[in-house]
């Protein structure tokens, strides 16, 4: 039986990126705020912003999603907060 398109005990080859917030908590991202997140922060290094990381990269795309693979970006998405 499939579910939603997917096999039963499929896993993505995608990784899950994590955000850690400053309470220890952690935030999920999905892919269209990765997207957001990794163009916005591109923008800001290639005019001029310190990088949070070391790396021999040249590109400032490649910086940024390195940021966002270790966890040091700058940056948190805004998300609506759901009406109960």
């Amino acid at each position: 039986m499939r579910l939603g398109g997917v096999r039963p005990g499929f896993k993505s080859r995608r990784p899950h990126h994590s955000y850690f917030l400053e309470r220890g908590e952690i935030l999920r991202l999905t892919k269209f705020e990765i997207a957001r997140i990794l163009g916005a922060r591109s923008m800001q290094i290639s005019n001029g912003a310190y990088a949070t990381v070391e790396t021999n990269s040249d590109s400032s795309l490649k910086i940024a999603y390195e940021e966002i693979q270790q966890g040091k970006v700058p940056l948190k998405p805004i998300r609506p907060i759901k009406a109960e």
